[in-house]
């Protein structure tokens, strides 16, 4: 009895010694995360809808409570949005919500950044971003990783689409497009360290399932048979901090202890190890691949995320992509960002641009919020390619969608319009000089929409 007593305080005394050892560290690696992501938001003063210095920056900065849903920095983000998928979504010939014809990854991806400051994206500029993932051959079009993604985003705040079946669909379409190896590729047949990762996070939520269970027990020792010596992962023949941190998002969207699982250490390193080894302090970033000296902002993206992800699984919360917790703000009544821009606005574009009332009418169309988007119908979707195609506005969009009234000062006009002589009628050189000004000024308006179109 007393040699059981004895034991058992020497192993309360091994804990007590042990605990404040294990919470510095965790202190120290929420640190580091909080400093990467400090430095992200510093490169990137103002988010837009983008894979890179975007979305990604919005959603890690909202889940580690960086920004708040009505601070300056997220409503200047959400004014950018606002105006992109006004734009973007009526230029895309489905005209049913899709930001890109192939790609559904562009609205997952806004989905999340959007749902985890708060915003509601069924009604974000006049349009659902949820609308689309109603149609599953759009959703796989692009590859195993938008189904995944897809998963994520509609599971997020449980959003419910159009199809009811939509989330079966995807699950099964991910459990037929296994590897013989166990994993999931985009090409080939060998397993790709990345795709099996972005898959399993996908389909954690679905654990449940005894398919799903089975399924994702194979991939998960098909990643620990890829694990380097160095305890991270490569794609292709070369190791990645971005693939290092998807393996560690799918550990921690499965609850296994990416720092302590037996399967997942290599000669006593593990896939955390490996991803902090990336890490440069005095950069707060992280590198693309372990030989390089410089930072990349991708790397650091993606790793930000794996630790937040990881930070949550040891504190017991609910995984990284999981939004539940976020109160929904639906169609967030935000200002215009100020823009820079030569172009004269909408009133002086009338007036001196009167030879061109079709252009006028359709950036109308193109800038405001739709009031009825077109049917799927109004294009084949199976004849997109990756490049979106610029379409012209339904005559029912431009009639009911007047250009919102711009919310800066209009640029001050050129010279040659203030300086013109005003046409009196009687001098033929005076008629001429003014008419070729018109002309002028039609070609530099008509040239400046070509311009801002092909940017976007």
């Amino acid at each position: 009895m007393k040699r059981t007593q004895s034991l058992l305080c020497c192993l309360l005394l091994l804990l007590m010694c042990l605990w404040p050892a294990a919470a510095a560290e965790m202190q120290g690696l929420h640190t580091l995360t909080q400093n990467a992501l400090l430095q992200l938001q510093q490169d990137t003063p103002t988010p837009v809808f983008s894979p890179v210095g975007g979305d990604w920056v919005v959603f890690s900065l909202a889940r580690a409570g960086l920004i708040q849903p009505d601070d300056t920095y997220t409503n200047g983000y959400c004014a950018r949005i606002v105006q992109t998928v006004r734009k973007t979504a009526l230029s895309v010939s489905l005209q049913n919500g899709a930001l890109h014809p192939v790609k559904s990854t562009e609205n997952a991806r806004l989905i999340l950044a959007l749902t985890a400051i708060g915003r509601d994206p069924r009604q974000i500029g006049g349009w659902d971003l949820l609308q689309p993932f109603a149609d599953f051959n759009w959703v796989k079009r692009q590859g195993v990783n938008a189904v995944a993604y897809a998963l994520l985003a509609l599971d997020s705040h449980s959003y419910e689409p159009a199809d009811s079946t939509i989330r079966t669909q995807c699950i099964d379409h991910l459990l037929q497009k296994q590897t013989a190896d166990g994993g999931w590729t985009l090409y080939g047949d060998n397993a790709d360290s990345d795709i099996t990762a972005i898959v399993l996070q996908g389909l954690a939520a679905y654990r449940e399932r005894p398919d799903v269970a089975a399924t994702a027990a194979r991939a998960i020792e098909c990643l620990s048979a890829m694990q380097l010596e160095t305890g991270g992962f490569a794609t292709g023949d070369a190791e990645t901090t971005e693939s290092t941190a998807q393996v560690l998002l799918a550990l921690c969207a499965w609850q296994i202890d990416a720092a302590a699982d037996a399967r997942f250490l290599k000669d006593g390193t593990s896939v955390l190890d490996a991803l902090l080894a990336a890490y440069l302090p005095q950069q707060n970033a992280f590198r693309h691949r372990p030989a390089q000296p410089d930072a990349d902002e991708m790397a650091t993206q993606q790793a930000t995320l794996a630790l937040l992800a990881y930070e949550r699984f040891q504190n017991g919360q609910p995984f990284l992509f999981d939004c539940t917790d976020v109160p929904l703000t639906a169609d967030p009544a935000v200002p215009e960002p100020e823009t820079e821009t030569t172009e004269p606005a909408e009133s002086t574009k009338e007036s001196t641009n009167a030879a061109a009332p079709a252009e006028t009418t359709e950036a109308a169309a193109i800038t405001a919020p739709p009031t009825e988007p077109a049917s799927e119908g109004s294009g084949d979707p199976t004849k997109e390619t990756t490049a979106e195609k610029k379409t012209t506005a339904p005559a029912t969009t431009q009639a009911a969608a007047p250009r919102p009234a711009a919310t800066t000062a209009p640029p001050a006009p050129t010279a040659a319009r203030t300086e013109a002589t005003p046409h009196t009628g009687d001098d033929p050189v005076v008629f001429a000089a003014i008419g070729l000004l018109a002309l002028s000024a039609a070609a530099l308006v008509l040239n400046r929409k070509k311009e801002a179109r092909h940017a976007s």
